[in-house]
């Protein structure tokens, strides 16, 4: 069988264990070498390779160490360069520079892809040079120049891999193309399939990755065009050919370089990580507080927004190569940034977990050092895992392994003392625990072992033979709700998921649920049921139970009353009833005792399923509601009993009353309560009682309420209204007209708007008209008040100054206290804004001038002395409130007596 793809999601997680021997030596960095098994990475010193940044290295079907390379030197298995190993054509400082294939049919010979920016292979033959290996050809040329990346994985047959490179090498086209090479397993290596004109641009050095499953192509560029970051392809195993192009989401903000360079799949295929440094740039320099990251992408998730994940760095690293493991771990090379000596790498341990992956820094490379690279592998080699993470005690489990090929038998180990020969074996786990599964299967006529730690979690615990007792309704719809059994059956169920069966068979098989367990209605008395109870970790075990009917008659329940108010929503009168106080008086009328309970329902079928339990305080119309009480055996009894809502007490008050400003000017207003209710309670904002009559007169404005009581069943119903009482609106002045223009008759128009008719004076005493304007004629000049009354002496009076403008004939400075001063009369701050006025004697000169508003006038005299009798002029100047000019000229005469 082959690529057995069954997926199932528990919550407790572990890291798979993948394997493939061909990946169990790693040669990398300065001297930096790892073996890893299914679990662990272990350093070894026996590397005399140095590379910067790319490399690759090889093991046999055994794991036991064939050869390793920095694309420049080949080094054997005793550390020394095999035989025509040294100067290959390749460059040490490339990401990528390098990748080994090994011969499907011939286990000695390996095929060597060196990269810089040309491609080529060399063959290396094993069994020569004493099993130290020789090349036996070098330097082939693939590709002149333009070679980006390199990476592998295998055919969709299982035999061959795929190499695939991209490569920019056709002149004037700046576009990107893919090259796939196809090695058959005889080492035959196919003419590429090329894929072009995708409008993909590769530019600077950066790492390019298939998925362990063949099927997405992701590849980076390490320089700061921020269009080509990262860039996902789907790749297709059986043509090698790449389609799709998308650009992933990065986190790149306005004034800052970012660089991306390590990639790598998780073994499922279903995220890819990334390394990245970011760095702020200001007039052209990088900064010198850089920040370092590990992205994650969530592959299966549509929403773009929502795939990125970043993970910063506590220090600052290089961006670095990522590298999947047959343990499942991506491992990242380690470089400080400005440093050269760091010998640690680091390990994402749970690449498949989209929350914590768990980043460390905890892999010791004994005093050597990474760089920036980890050897390339062919990608398909990472595969090869157990499917399954956790168990159920006492539940079946089938077992699966996905792998790049088909699996030609299997030998499993469970842990438990039991095994099997089963390629997909189904398996029992008796008991909780943790549990080691080995497997080794045969791919391509050779042995894997796989192996992966199982959490068997615990079922539910349950108690058999529990029962529902049910009242009889006394009719044959009696009805249960099955759920009711749930705290009988385990008294915590939070975390249980309960489905109900009417036989065994069915509730192991899952099928035939019973449809609406929370109102079941039964086929015998009493009648077994089943429920299959499911926890947290899918585990599921299985109870039997019973139902069974019961007559009871727990005898008539008084009704309730409570006191009404309208609910303008549902034009119904509700009513609020304390049933605490109703069960209280179950109790004492049943002669009950605490272990029975006692609860609420709105309709009898609630009752009887004890769905939707009525709280204590509740809110209704007038209605039948149910009662049920259950002792420690079951049901005790449902009896109905009448809620009865009185009605509200009636109140026909408005919510606003007007009284004359003055009530003794006017009959004050009485208003009544409704003859209907018992007592009555008249009360200020303040919450004093003004009266306990019916009747209540308006004398004064202000808040007021009135509260009623009704005596109805036995109980006395309050209702409350409260109201306003205003004085009518005030008259206000529309529109004041003076005119002063013929100075024998000053006139005033007066004009008011109010909602009634009104009384014009301007002495308070003697008041004109019946009409809401009025004119006075004849204004003796000077500042006058205008009074305004409603000709019904209801609204408040108001009144208003205003300005009469008028000029003096003649004055008598004389000192007695009559016409000593010459002036313009009406004029008034409040009216003007300025005033100017010259007085000029027969010869044209200036004898004097008026500007203040306070002065009493011109008092005859000039330069000290005083002016003769005479006739004088004057020009006058006034500006008003609204900026109006008023001018005048004439003349007046000084007399002196």
């Amino acid at each position: 069988m082959k690529n057995y793809f069954i997926f199932f999601i528990f919550l407790f997680i572990f890291i798979p264990t993948n394997s493939q021997n061909e990946t169990n030596n790693w040669y990398f960095g300065f001297k930096g070498a790892l073996k890893i098994d299914n679990k662990t990475a272990t350093s070894l010193t026996n590397s005399t390779m140095v590379t910067s940044k790319g490399s690759a290295s090889i093991s046999n079907r055994f794991g036991e160490l064939q050869f390793y390379t920095n694309s420049e030197n080949i080094y054997s298995k005793n550390h020394t360069p095999i035989k025509n190993g040294i100067r290959v054509l390749g460059d040490r400082n490339v990401a990528q520079n390098s990748i080994i294939v090994p011969f499907l049919n011939d286990v000695n010979r390996y095929y060597l892809f060196t990269a810089s920016s040309s491609l080529y292979f060399s063959e290396i033959n094993m069994s020569n040079n004493g099993g130290l290996g020789e090349v036996v050809s070098k330097d082939n040329l693939l590709i002149p120049s333009g070679v980006k990346g390199i990476t592998g994985v295998h055919h969709k047959d299982g035999k061959s891999i795929w190499i695939l490179v991209s490569s920019s090498s056709e002149l004037g086209n700046k576009n990107t193309s893919f090259y796939a090479y196809l090695i058959k397993p005889d080492g035959t290596i196919e003419p590429p399939i090329i894929t072009k004109d995708i409008f993909y641009e590769r530019k600077g050095d950066g790492v390019l990755k298939i998925s362990p499953n063949g099927k997405k192509l992701a590849a980076v560029n390490l320089n700061n065009d921020t269009s080509n970051h990262l860039t996902l392809f789907d790749f297709d195993n059986n043509t090698g050919l790449v389609s799709n192009r998308r650009g992933m989401i990065t986190t790149v903000k306005f004034f800052q370089v970012v660089r991306f360079y390590g990639l790598e799949f998780s073994n499922d295929s279903n995220f890819l990580y990334t390394t990245v440094i970011e760095e702020e740039l200001f007039g052209g320099d990088i900064n010198s507080n850089p920040e370092s990251y590990i992205y994650q992408y969530d592959l299966n998730n549509g929403n773009l927004l929502n795939q990125l994940t970043v993970f910063k760095d506590d220090d600052v690293f290089e961006p670095s190569t990522l590298q999947l493991s047959r343990n499942g771990k991506i491992y990242r090379a380690m470089q400080k940034k400005g440093e050269r000596n760091f010998n640690k790498i680091g390990q994402i341990k749970k690449p498949t977990n989209l929350e914590n992956p768990n980043f460390t820094i905890d892999v010791d490379l004994s005093g050597n050092k990474s760089n920036l690279g980890l050897p390339n592998f062919v990608q398909s080699y990472f595969r090869t895992r157990i499917l399954e993470e956790s168990a159920c005690a006492k539940n079946p489990l089938t077992f699966n392994i996905d792998t790049y090929t088909n699996i030609e038998s299997a030998s499993w180990n469970f842990g438990d003392g039991e095994t099997s020969t089963e390629i997909m074996p189904t398996h029992t786990f008796l008991n909780e625990g943790l549990y080691t599964v080995k497997a080794t299967i045969v791919i391509n006529g050779a042995n894997v072992e796989i192996e992966k730690e199982i959490e068997v979690f615990p079922l539910p615990k349950l108690i058999n033979n529990e029962k529902i007792i049910q009242c009889n309704n006394g009719t044959t719809d009696n009805r249960f709700n099955l759920n009711n059994i749930k705290e009988k059956i385990n008294t915590d169920t939070s975390n249980l998921t309960f489905y109900y069966y009417e036989t065994l068979d069915n509730a192991k098989n899952d099928v035939s649920r019973i449809p609406n367990p929370e109102n079941y209605q039964n086929k015998s008395n009493p009648q077994t049921l089943f429920t299959r109870v499911i926890n947290l970790n899918s585990c599921y075990d299985f109870a039997e139970f019973s139902i069974e009917l019961t007559s009871v008659n727990l005898g008539a329940v008084t009704e309730m009353y409570s006191c009404g108010t309208f609910n303008s929503v549902n034009s119904k009168t509700e009513g609020t009833f304390n049933l605490g106080e109703k069960r209280i008086e179950i109790y004492k009328n049943f002669s009950l005792n605490s272990t029975n309970t006692i609860t609420f329902y709105e309709t009898e079928n609630d009752a009887q399923t004890k769905r939707n339990i009525i709280a204590d305080t509740f809110i209704s119309h007038a209605k039948t509601i149910w009662v049920r009480v259950d002792s420690e055996l079951g049901c005790g009894g449902i009896e109905s009993f009448n809620l009865i809502v009185n009605s509200e007490p009636i109140i026909n008050l408005q919510e606003n009353y007007s009284i004359c400003y003055n009530p003794s000017l006017k009959p004050a207003i009485t208003i009544s309560a409704d003859v209907t209710n018992n007592r009555f309670e008249w009360k200020d904002s303040l919450g004093a009682i003004l009266s306990t009559n019916k009747e209540y007169t308006l004398t004064s404005t202000g808040a007021f309420s009135l509260t009623v009581y009704k005596i109805e069943n036995g109980i006395e119903c309050s209702n409350l209204k409260k109201f306003n009482v205003t004085n009518p609106d005030k008259p206000i002045f529309s529109s004041i007209k003076v005119n002063t223009e013929d100075e024998t008759n000053n006139i005033i128009e007066v004009e008011v708007f109010g909602n009634s008719t009104y009384e014009f004076s301007l002495d308070n005493i003697n008041f004109f008209s019946n009409a809401t304007s009025h004119t006075f004629i004849n204004v003796i000049p000077g500042l006058k008040t205008i009074y305004v009354r409603d000709i019904n002496n209801c609204e408040s009076p108001i009144q208003t100054k205003v300005s009469v403008l008028g000029i003096q004939g003649f004055f008598t400075p004389n000192n007695d206290g009559k016409n000593d001063y010459w002036n313009i009369k009406g004029l008034d701050a409040r009216f003007y804004k300025s005033i100017n006025i010259k007085i000029f004697d027969r010869l044209g000169r200036v004898v004097g001038t008026i500007t203040d508003f306070n002065t009493l006038g011109w008092d005859g005299t000039f330069g000290g002395k005083m002016q003769i009798s005479n006739s004088y002029w004057f020009n006058v100047q006034i500006i008003d409130i609204d900026d109006n000019v008023i001018k005048k000229t004439g003349n007046f005469s000084l007399i002196r007596k």
